[in-house]
């Protein structure tokens, strides 16, 4: 069910192909995706998701995320938590993709905490929602990040759906994404001292 965001530029270069025996010619983001299919399927654990499943949202895991578009990011899981500036190549990138920037870093980093599972992400973000559920944008950037999000869900075997959440319901990570620490830490002291470390292949874009 995961893999349809793998067959979009696939299938967009069939559009204008007027026979079947036609060769195509792979572009460099066509090749990323079969890249990705060899890869799941290199780690294929040989099982597969029970829809029916009961759904994890955030409230049952404590995942959250947000972002501050000038600032950084935050995200908090249980105890763990981690934040970052924004680095001067994604400065600029749009709200979407900052919103979703996180999020994708939280499955990478913590998602082996709720591996097989089918879980509800929250977000303040109305467009990440409607992407994260539809696995699609017209965005490359944020696409690239859908791509991270959907390979990482489906090597720990999780199923993900988005939902929205009023913003100021958002408040550790909120304070986190402004490094707000000292706020931070009196709201939340049952916190870890140390934050969670993010690998440095994960904060690149690829």
């Amino acid at each position: 069910v995961p893999g349809r965001c793998f067959m979009r530029r696939l299938t967009d270069l069939t559009c204008k192909v007027s026979n079947p025996h036609h060769k195509i010619t792979l572009n460099k983001e066509s090749r990323k995706d079969i890249k990705a299919w060899h890869l799941f399927v290199q780690h294929f654990n040989g099982r597969q998701l029970l829809l029916e499943r009961r759904w994890l949202t955030s409230d049952m895991l404590h995942l959250d995320t947000d972002v501050s578009g000038a600032i950084g990011y935050g995200a908090v899981f249980g105890t763990k938590w981690f934040n970052g500036a924004w680095p001067e190549e994604l400065a600029t990138f749009t709200i979407t993709f900052k919103e979703l920037y996180p999020i994708v870093l939280a499955v990478e980093v913590w998602g082996q905490h709720f591996s097989n599972n089918c879980v509800t992400i929250h977000s303040d973000n109305s467009a990440v929602v409607y992407i994260i559920n539809k696995q699609t944008t017209k965005e490359v950037p944020v696409m690239a990040l859908v791509r991270r999000l959907v390979l990482a869900c489906m090597s720990k075997n999780i199923l993900i759906r988005s939902k929205h959440i009023p913003g100021e319901e958002n408040v550790l990570p909120d304070l986190l994404s402004r490094f707000q620490m000292e706020r931070f830490r009196l709201q939340a002291p049952q916190m870890d001292i140390i934050p969670t470390t993010i690998p440095a292949y994960m904060l690149e874009m690829h």
